[in-house]
């Protein structure tokens, strides 16, 4: 959808499904999962910064993983969308060693309060906070 409505976008994908099979030349696939940081690292290796990173994950708490390390590749003034943030509220979710759920975790950042996340890289926190101008949350 995204590469019809936008001609001339460069679109990188990762999924933990196989879609190699689809080609479009403005379409780079990376099959992977964004709780291993590896393929995080694959799936930015080569890129410049993205305008826009539609994080659409399988929405558990340990998934603030790919947050923390994709935040560092969204262009200032660029968007990280974090879907489906209602899972925080579900403790099939929630995995036992979660501190915050991701509602938390961006109440926290919001409130600029650290920490707010044992998934996330310990040295990343104040960077993430000077990093993120504003939240907004949709229901």
């Amino acid at each position: 959808m995204f590469l019809d409505y936008y001609e001339n976008c460069n679109l990188v994908g990762m999924d933990i499904v196989n879609y190699c099979d689809f080609k479009h030349s403005n379409f780079r696939f990376v099959n992977g999962n964004q709780n291993n940081i590896e393929d995080l690292q694959k799936l930015v290796h080569n890129e410049s910064p993205f305008d826009i990173i539609l994080d659409d994950g399988s929405h558990t708490m340990k998934q603030q993983i790919a947050f923390g390390y994709l935040i560092d590749f969204v262009k200032p003034g660029g968007l990280y969308i974090l879907e489906d943030i209602h899972t925080s509220f579900n403790p099939s979710f929630i995995e036992s060693d979660c501190q915050f759920t991701t509602y938390e975790m961006l109440q926290k950042i919001i409130k600029r309060e650290v920490p707010f996340s044992n998934y996330i890289d310990e040295n990343k926190p104040r960077l993430i906070l000077d990093r993120v101008e504003s939240i907004e949350l949709f229901a």
